[in-house]
């Protein structure tokens, strides 16, 4: 997992604050390859399986984060368990599948 909340880890894989705050919608919408799409790629490309990001979403802080995960399963090395004791994740399951 790279954690791109991190200023020293973000530098380090040539990715600026910029890039991840990026009108992502926008850009696509005009045919336009949004920056945080290339870093994604990249990470891809070097087997990252999974990032952390700052959260450009309305009304979030800047302690407010995003886990991305492109690729998971029940079982290592990409187990990922979801914990919702507050049960305010989706149930219907879509949210969870996988490509």
């Amino acid at each position: 997992m790279i954690d791109l909340a991190d200023v020293d880890t973000r530098s380090g894989h040539g990715v600026t604050h910029a890039d991840l705050a990026c009108p992502w919608e926008d850009l696509a919408s005009r045919g336009i390859e949004p920056p945080s799409w290339r870093v994604a790629g990249a990470l891809i490309a070097s087997g990252a399986a999974a990032l952390v990001a700052p959260s450009f979403a309305p009304g979030t802080g800047p302690a407010d984060r995003n886990l991305v995960f492109w690729k998971w399963s029940d079982a290592p090395p990409y187990k990922v368990t979801v914990i919702d004791d507050e049960a305010r994740l989706s149930r219907e399951g879509r949210s969870w599948e996988t490509g």
